[in-house]
């Protein structure tokens, strides 16, 4: 009936329509603009790629250049033989990196060299060849300068063969996207180089050119096309001829471009939103009776049954949805606080428990994915609901030691000084701080270091963390650990499990600005690493004795083969609770494990 009311009124249909024809013109307003903005941010993308390339280009060719034609100028009072020629010419491979440098006449194996060979005779002067591929089947491409006698005259031509591998090194490098086209292009309009490798030494396509080139802009040296389908640049280099030409297509979005075209899709947003607000304001007028009883129920279903339902004077079936509304109001008004006096306290505590143990469990990690190279699990079982115990885990990557990329395991495990709520609460702090602190840092002394000032900050209840963190690099399997005052973790090598001596260091948020040591351990393929806390140890059976350290050596010992972390977790698990023999658990119990399935790669 309401949905009728509300569909049926010629506000609704005018507001509807209003809505309709702004969002559609609101929507052709913002593709055009960022149409626009995309075509002026390729355009300032193309010169910026085009302008860094060239330089790079020109710099690499003049270091080639001039270092040969030194090399040239030092033989011209001293025409080489053939016995000290290529002494000369590996001089000057190992000066400029070159594939290879010979001395040669009139004739080459190669047909483009042998052309740039006849050039050089008969002007005299330096010149680059046409690409070719050499008998290794490398793209190649081979500067020529003159050799002089005493008399100036050219009695030979000095070859320097250099491979376009650093070409495209040099456009991996400076690429936004893969759809971003780099090439070279010589004097004759061929392809020295170009990101599509099959073109090398194919005749230059112009056909995407034009097409592109709907403007064409001269920009600092630099001939910048723009278009529908996106923008290129062309620069000549005038050393040597060289053309160097930027593509980047039509859709390759750029920051600039992404930020407006999210301010200009959030602006429409909010303009449908704010059109929404309209029509529901006068449909609410339109129907105001029944819209006021619908927030009346709505703050009864929210329990505040004092509220108000609106008069309506109108005798209309709304008028008796409103006397049927207060005779349930006064009913439920007087059976919710008979139930209220007898659970309120019940509901008080149950509440507060339930969300502290939901801070915990949202604490723990999320198993990671079956992995070649680690395996690691951890469980969890507080004394209470709620427990002071944490730990965690995750990978990233990051550059090492050795300033290469690497996949790097991050973990920790530690033992909030207490038990249950405030405990959790300072465990949930704890753990926020080992997230955010190890996407900044591979140093496990540098993590502890900035937890132990947080933790510290504030701490008037002086209560403390023990920490053991961890940081594995997955490739070499380098482990770097700082232990912050917590049980020493037990290493299982070659089948034998001991404990390990890491130095020990200050439990976390006893006192600001103390400074961590950590430690490095070299990992082996099928080691494993049990990491656990007090919960362990330190279980007591009904005869009050402590589970011990012997006998954690022991259950780590006889699990050490298990399949699985998880399998191992369980085990040493169950030999607890096979000792406890259905004692009471007077602390939080952790465990975490982690086994390396992976070989160090060889030196």
């Amino acid at each position: 009936m309401n949905l009728k009311r509300i569909t049926g009124s010629l506000t609704f249909r005018i507001n509807l329509t209003l809505f309709i024809v702004i969002g559609i013109l609101a929507f052709g307003f913002s593709k055009a603009i960022v149409h626009v903005v995309n075509v002026i941010n390729n355009g300032n993308q193309c010169v910026s790629l085009s302008t860094i390339v060239s330089q790079a280009v020109d710099a690499h060719l003049l270091r080639i250049e001039n270092a040969t034609k030194a090399a040239a100028a030092i033989n011209h009072d001293n025409q080489l033989s053939y016995a000290n020629s290529r002494i000369f010419c590996d001089s000057i491979k190992s000066i400029i990196n070159a594939d290879s440098v010979y001395v040669a006449a009139h004739r080459s194996e190669y047909f483009k060299v042998e052309q740039a060979l006849k050039t050089v005779w008969e002007n005299g002067a330096p010149q680059w060849s046409e690409p070719y591929r050499d008998k290794a089947g490398n793209e190649t491409v081979t500067f020529l300068a003159p050799l002089r006698n005493r008399r100036s005259n050219v009695y030979a031509v000095l070859c320097v063969n250099m491979s376009t591998k650093w070409m495209k090194e040099l456009t991996d490098n400076e690429r936004a996207t893969e759809r971003t086209e780099i090439a070279i292009v010589s004097p004759k309009n061929v392809y020295i180089f170009n990101t599509d490798s099959t073109l090398f030494a194919q005749p230059a396509d112009t056909v995407q050119l034009t097409r592109i080139r709907e403007y064409s802009i001269p920009c600092n040296g630099i001939n910048l096309s723009v278009g529908g389908e996106g923008a290129v640049t062309q620069k000549t280099l005038q050393r040597c001829g060289w053309t160097i030409q930027c593509i980047i297509p039509q859709g390759d979005y750029g920051v600039v471009t992404l930020i407006i075209m999210i301010f200009t899709y959030i602006m429409m947003i909010s303009l449908f939103v704010l059109l929404a607000l309209c029509i529901l304001v006068i449909m609410r007028w339109y129907l105001h009776p029944l819209s006021e009883i619908a927030d009346a129920t709505e703050a009864i279903s929210h329990g505040n049954f004092n509220v108000e339902l609106p008069k309506v004077k109108q005798r209309t079936d709304i008028r008796q949805l409103r006397d049927n509304f207060m005779r349930m109001q006064e009913a439920l008004k007087q059976y919710i606080q008979d139930l209220r006096h007898t659970t309120e306290q019940k509901v008080s505590m149950e509440r507060d428990i339930s969300i502290a143990a939901h801070i915990q469990k949202g604490m723990l990690p999320k198993p990671l994915s079956k992995r070649p190279d680690i395996d690691i699990y951890g469980l969890l079982k507080p004394a209470k609901v709620v427990g002071g115990d944490l730990y965690d885990y995750f990978i990233r990557r990051s550059v090492g030691a050795d300033g290469e990329s690497h996949d790097f395991l991050f973990f920790c495990i530690g033992d909030i000084s207490g038990k249950g709520v405030a405990a959790s609460l300072l465990m949930t702090v704890a753990g926020h701080l080992f997230r955010n602190i190890s996407r900044r840092t591979t140093s496990a002394a540098r993590i502890c270091e900035a937890m132990n000032t947080g933790l510290a900050e504030g701490n008037d209840e002086n209560m403390f963390c023990t920490l053991f963190v961890g940081v594995l690099n997955l490739t070499t399997l380098r482990l770097d650990f700082c232990n912050a005052g917590h049980n020493p973790p037990v290493l299982v090598t070659e089948g034998k499990a001991a404990y390990m001596q890491p130095k020990v260091n200050m439990p976390l948020g006893v006192m600001d600005d103390i400074q961590y040591e950590s430690e490095t351990l070299a990992m082996h393929k099928d080691d494993i690493l049990f990491l656990y806390t007090d919960g362990v140890n330190e279980a007591e059976n009904p005869a009050k004795r402590l589970f011990g350290n012997d006998n954690t050596l022991k259950a780590v010992q006889a699990a050490s083969n298990s399949i699985s972390m998880r399998v191992l977790a369980a085990n040493v698990l169950a030999n607890v609770s096979n000792f406890a023999q259905g004692a009471e658990q007077s602390d939080d119990l952790t465990i975490l494990s982690l086994k390396c399935l992976a070989d160090t790669p060889a030196e």
